[in-house]
């Protein structure tokens, strides 16, 4: 029995490492691409968003056992986060700039609300609630680099935004090195190694911001 539960718990880490690395190796490849397209990759991360909502709107509902005011809550977030993400394309920096800061509030909003309903819920929900907080993350760190890169557009070249490639494209090496060289991890370790990974994905959303 229990090598049938140490397999299935290395396996979910496998699967989990491996969803790190795909995400990373996209937002590396994102990051190396030609500023030039940061307006088109804005708005291709908003249709997905777009279709990510709409695929969480109707898994929410399968969830009976949840409270009706908080799902009520996190429901009106999503609509207020495909709103924005359905509107007109960001066709300037600035209007870009503004479409940003408003998907990146309710990005916020939306991954407060899954952090407060789901944690004390089924298995089922908490997983519906770790793999949306991922993929939220993941789509928040996308529209940074779109806005990263819409903002030096002009300053390709210059010493600044060499160094700040520099620091990302190292912070993004060493997020690498610690998931290929993850071994070993149990169910004792692995909490610590996933809030490690944590922290390392919130430095390099803060290099992006800053």
């Amino acid at each position: 029995m229990s090598e049938n539960i140490e397999k299935s718990f290395a396996d979910k880490v496998n699967e989990k490492i491996n969803d790190w690395s795909v995400k990373l190796g996209d937002l590396k490849e994102q990051f190396e691409t030609e500023s030039n397209k940061s307006i088109d990759e804005f708005e291709n991360q908003k249709a997905k968003l777009g279709d990510w909502v709409n695929e969480a709107t109707d898994k929410i509902k399968k969830y009976a056992d949840l409270d009706e005011a908080k799902v009520a809550d996190f429901k009106n977030t999503l609509n207020d986060l495909k709103e924005i993400a359905s509107q007109k394309k960001a066709e300037t920096i600035h209007i870009l700039n503004d479409q940003h800061q408003k998907l990146s509030g309710e990005l916020d909003n939306l991954k407060g609300h899954l952090t407060k309903i789901f944690n004390e819920s089924s298995n089922e929900v908490k997983a519906f609630s770790e793999d949306s907080l991922d993929k939220l993350e993941h789509f928040h760190s996308k529209l940074d680099i779109s806005k990263l890169h819409a903002e030096n557009l002009e300053k390709e070249g210059e010493a600044t935004w060499n160094e700040k490639k520099k620091e990302i494209t190292g912070k993004i090496q060493e997020l690498k090195s610690k998931l290929e060289n993850s071994k070993d991890l149990t169910e004792d370790t692995w909490e610590n190694f996933s809030n490690e990974i944590s922290d390392a994905w919130k430095s390099i959303r803060n290099a992006f911001k800053s």
